[in-house]
């Protein structure tokens, strides 16, 4: 004999139930167990407001996109560079007008000149327009690629300098600023060397600027003859140089 209990489910009827958010009438589907209307708590809601619900969210994600891109931007950009006019009359704008539309698609770039020429700031603008168009950027000074080279295996900072590394290494963009102001022991060397030899071999630009042109930091013997010379000639190679010291590079 068949013991298994039916389930008393009513056929499902519509009711008309008033729109959660502007109170217009919705026929919405019933479905009844054991007396009970299991639809009765459910959210209702008219296709007007539905659509109104939606367009919400679509801003609302827009608002969390915008304040996260501004604050990678704030993380990776010094804050005085960030505060960049360009319509300050110090600001360097023919270089500017020379590289406003440069974006990863164009390569390794090279800004080399004296302090002063507004070279980092021009790529702190650059890279304001590649993050906020939601791809990832990484931000390194000469001092700060020294530290983690020479921290790489200390019992304390080991951890974040190989962390440091590695992203400078794997992001898809890298600023290095003031190239040549790090002090070339053999270790920062041979991490330079690595840094540039990887970013090649995958296409992930480097962004560089230089007080002193990488040619004159083989001639002053800053850099070691077996990697020097390489590095410097990736660096020429792949790279659009900017040379501030001759007129004839801007415009672009």
């Amino acid at each position: 004999m068949n013991t298994t209990a039916t389930m008393p489910v009513e056929i499902p009827a519509s009711i008309n139930r008033p729109c959660d958010d502007c109170g217009q009438l919705v026929a919405s589907e019933t479905i009844v167990v054991f007396g009970h209307d299991l639809t009765a708590g459910l959210p209702v809601c008219c296709e007007t407001c539905f659509d109104a619900r939606e367009k919400r969210e679509i801003e609302q994600q827009k608002k969390r996109e915008a304040a996260k891109r501004e604050s990678e931007w704030e993380r990776i950009v010094a804050k005085h560079y960030r505060a960049t006019d360009v319509e300050n009359p110090d600001f360097n704008s023919a270089l500017w007008r020379a590289l406003a539309h440069w974006s990863i698609d164009d390569g390794w770039l090279g800004i080399i000149g004296p302090a002063g020429h507004c070279k980092t700031r021009t790529l702190a603008l650059l890279i304001r327009r590649h993050i906020f168009a939601g791809r990832p950027a990484e931000w390194t000074t000469a001092s700060r690629f020294q530290w983690a080279a020479q921290r790489e295996f200390d019992d304390h900072e080991g951890p974040e300098a190989r962390r440091w590394l590695h992203r400078w290494k794997s992001t898809g963009l890298l600023i290095f600023d003031d190239l040549g102001k790090q002090r070339w022991t053999d270790t920062v060397e041979s991490h330079f060397f690595d840094l540039v030899d990887t970013r090649l071999a995958h296409e992930r630009p480097i962004w560089w600027t230089a007080n002193t042109h990488p040619e004159d930091m083989i001639a002053a013997k800053q850099l070691t003859k077996d990697r020097g010379a390489p590095i410097v000639g990736r660096l020429l190679e792949a790279s659009r140089i900017v040379d501030l010291s001759i007129q004839q590079q801007l415009p672009l």
